[in-house]
């Protein structure tokens, strides 16, 4: 019996242990099959948790990206591992009713309910690792390139004194050097110049320029200064500022710091700027008009930059006449006008475009006659000799175009050294009805028109260098020599307050000025209002104001509802209420009313537009369909949050040009003035005539969001310059055809494409799985550069 007992101890131990072995799988195997229901369920409910918090977390990367932050590579990783399995998810949603009955079936569903334990397990994981507490980090400076300077001419007498700065820097010897000149003699230009070869030459590391003009701005002065570096300075104290910018200052290696415009002694530790003897690494340019302020700042190294010699000066004054000194009969006045320039590069400059071929001797005479008569009264920091030039500039242009003189003073009231804003520019010309008189504006699109004209009149100032090119295509500035002798001409003839100067700091719900007309003076009065603050309440007192043409409310978080009033406007031609976050409310019918409106402005505020389907009675708010009585619109900025609107019928105004349409909840700021963001659902909406006509119109960003976006077709879009596309995973084609290359050739100027999530590519079963920026630029209709094809295919 013990023997038989031991036989079976012998086998059934092993057996047991084999159990405990093989037990467990064989389980998990069985629940796979049996635990199907739960399983899928299991992995729906995690796949909507991963996606809330993708989607979260892909909010804080938009806003970081508008920022101009670096995002960190684990938060871009995560995101596209989010997306990859996102996709995967799509693909057992879909096997999902294939195999949820039938015998036949049991593979199958063993197969998918296996697949879905595992991935659920993965997203749990994933959502675990989603959890940052930071996603990224300011941006570092951008590397300077060379230095925009206009037009350069190469002067004898100035390149020794060129080379004499570039020497002292290359010894790195002297910590500070000054260039000194009087106005206007072209100080900044060689500042410039010398930023241009330093940084040819690698002499420094990093290298920034400050203006620091008549009146100042010491926190204006480190605010430039830290941009360029990169630094954010979240202080308004001082001497905190100061402490950041040394410690920033002092790490770098080599460093140039240029300081434009220096008119009294300036305390570079006050500002923080690390350049006393003793201190390598940094150094200091400065440029002034006195050369008195550099011996009170210590300054070891001094050039003075002179006037030009005849014979520079008369080659100077010759290239911007032009022609019309092939006469030989001007040649010999035209050289007396330029002797009373007295070689200033300014004055020869801005002389010589107002002469520009010019070919009556009679014109040339009085010129001549005006330099040498002028007794001009004392300008301050405006010697005569730099007055009479530009007073005869400003002469001839009140000749010949006495709209661009109104133009020309309304820049001088502008701060020193500021970028001239010519959306600002046109606001103040029109609100202060400038051009009035000399048209008829009642049944015309009275803005679009004035803009066009401030246009012209600022390239026209341009072309005579009495303006210059501003930070960009937006933007101009006036040379501080030509503001002064404007600002003084003008209060001689009494047209403005030499002591005015626009405000450019605005509080983003405060008012701070009002403009007022008066018939005893040209250009503008101005209340100073520093106490206005418009709420929900206030704001309706504007409809108190029947002629009102212009209202702009930027970034007035109490305003939560356009006030009825607002319809009474019936002289309005633009109306903008942009970043007003807790805008809820447009009064149905509000904006039909307003017939004149050329400009209306709504971007990243007010969502909640309405089907014309239900009768304004029953509305809460504005429909879209009140867009189509604004028959002058020109500019249209609005966010919608009901997707399906987009099937609307309604006509726009032909008129549009510039439009933002986003149909999506995230804000972006793409610097396209044709755009349009839509977030499709699965179901199909069909596109309204009024957006495919928006999209016809040369459209030059498009983005598609969501599963939905497989419906479109790419051939409804011309002349497209950027294509973003994310988040379907549906796809098969982008337009009706088979082809591989999915019609990206009806497309030749697209320039940008951005493919953010794997996109199934039909019944090849081929996939896209990158996830990064792709730009080619096109070059036929059919084909792009290599770029594009170096993109990762998976079977």
């Amino acid at each position: 019996m013990a023997a038989v007992v031991g036989i079976v101890t012998s086998v059934v131990g092993p057996l047991i242990e084999l159990g405990k072995l093989i037990g467990p799988p064989i389980k998990r195997q069985f629940n796979y099959l049996c635990c199907f229901t739960s399983n899928i369920q299991s992995l729906k409910d995690e796949a909507k948790k991963l996606e809330d918090v993708r989607d979260g977390l892909q909010l804080k990367v938009d806003e970081a990206e508008r920022k101009a932050e670096v995002i960190f590579p684990e938060v871009k990783t995560w995101l596209s591992d989010a997306n990859k399995i996102h996709v995967s998810f799509g693909g057992i949603e879909n096997d999902i009713p294939k195999v949820q009955s039938g015998f036949l079936k049991t593979k199958s569903r063993f197969s998918l309910s296996k697949k879905a334990k595992k991935m659920s397990e993965a997203m749990k994981e994933l959502q675990c690792a989603g959890k940052f507490d930071h996603i990224s980090q300011p941006a570092p400076p951008q590397a300077m390139g060379s230095v925009p300077i206009g037009q350069v001419y190469e002067f004898e007498t100035r390149k020794q004194i060129e080379e004499d700065i570039m020497e002292a820097l290359r010894g790195g010897e002297v910590n500070m050097l000054g260039l000194c000149g009087m106005g206007g003699v072209g100080k900044t230009t060689m500042a410039k110049r010398i930023m241009n070869r330093v940084r040819e030459e690698n002499l420094f590391d990093e290298i920034l320029m400050a203006v620091v003009s008549q009146q100042v701005d010491m926190l204006k002065i480190q605010s430039e200064i830290a941009e360029s570096l990169g630094l954010n300075l979240t202080t308004k104290n001082l001497s905190t500022r100061a402490h950041q910018l040394r410690i920033r200052l002092a790490g770098t290696k080599r460093i140039l710091v240029v300081l434009d415009d220096v008119w009294e002694r300036l305390e570079m530790e006050d500002l923080g700027i690390p350049c006393e003897t003793g201190v390598k690494g940094c150094t200091v340019l400065l440029t002034s008009r006195d050369g008195d302020v550099f011996d009170a700042m210590n300054v070891q190294k001094v050039c003075a930059l002179q006037i030009l010699p005849e014979r520079e000066a008369w080659s100077l004054f010759k290239e911007k006449v032009g022609s019309c000194l092939d006469n030989p009969d001007l040649v010999s006045i035209a050289e007396e006008v330029a002797k009373e320039c007295k070689g200033l590069p300014i004055a020869l400059v801005t002389v010589g475009m107002a002469l520009k071929n010019k070919k009556r001797k009679s014109i040339w005479k009085d010129a001549l006659q005006q330099l040498k008569s002028s007794n001009p009264e004392d300008i301050p920091h405006v010697v005569p000799e730099v007055y009479e030039p530009l007073k005869l500039s400003y002469n001839y242009l009140v000749k010949i175009m006495p709209n661009a003189k109104i133009v020309f003073l309304l820049c001088s009231l502008f701060p020193e050294d500021s970028d001239i804003s010519l959306k600002k520019l046109t606001s103040y010309i029109m609100g202060l009805g400038i051009f009035e008189k000399i048209m008829n504006w009642e049944n015309t699109r009275k803005l679009e028109k004035i803009t066009d004209k401030v246009d012209a009149l600022v390239d026209e100032l341009k072309s005579r260098f009495l303006l210059l090119d501003g930070k960009n295509e937006h933007y101009v500035k006036m040379h501080d020599v030509i503001r002064d002798v404007a600002i003084s001409v003008a209060s001689q003839e009494r047209l403005v307050d030499p002591k005015f100067n626009w405000s450019i700091e605005h509080a983003y719900s405060d008012c701070k000025w009002i403009l007022m007309s008066s018939r005893e003076i040209e250009l503008p009065m101005v209340l100073d209002v520093p106490s206005l603050r418009l709420t929900l309440e206030s704001v309706s007192v504007v409809g108190e104001l029947p002629s009102l043409e212009i209202l702009s409310c930027r970034s007035c978080d109490s305003i939560a509802e356009l006030p009825e009033e607002i319809g009474s406007l019936t002289h309005l031609r633009s109306l903008e209420f942009s970043y007003c976050k807790n805008l809820k409310r447009v009064a149905p019918g509000l904006i039909s009313r307003l017939v004149r409106l050329e400009e209306l402005k709504m971007r990243s505020s007010f969502k909640g537009w309405e089907s014309d389907k239900n009768d304004k009675e029953s509305r809460n708010n504005a429909s879209l369909n009140e867009l189509q009585f604004l028959s002058n619109l020109t500019c249209l900025e609005i966010e919608i949050e009901d997707c399906t609107l987009a099937a609307e019928e309604m006509r726009l105004s032909p008129n549009i040009v510039k439009y933002y349409i986003n149909f999506t909840p995230r804000y972006s700021i793409q610097p396209f003035e044709k755009r349009i963001s839509m977030r499709w659902p699965k179901d199909v909406i069909i596109l309204g005539d009024w957006i495919l006509n928006l999209l016809r119109k040369n459209n030059e960003y498009l983005e598609l969001i969501g599963d939905g976006s497989d419906n479109f077709d790419l051939a409804r879009v011309q002349k497209m310059k950027r294509f973003d596309f994310r988040e379907c995973s549906t796809v098969t084609k982008l337009v009706s055809t088979t082809s591989v290359d999915w019609g990206f050739g009806v497309l030749p100027t697209l320039e940008s494409l951005r493919l953010r999530n794997p996109i199934q590519a039909g019944s090849n079963s081929l996939r896209f799985v990158f996830t990064c920026v792709f730009v080619g630029q096109s070059k036929s209709k059919n084909s792009f550069e290599q770029p594009f094809f170096h993109s990762y295919w998976e079977l």
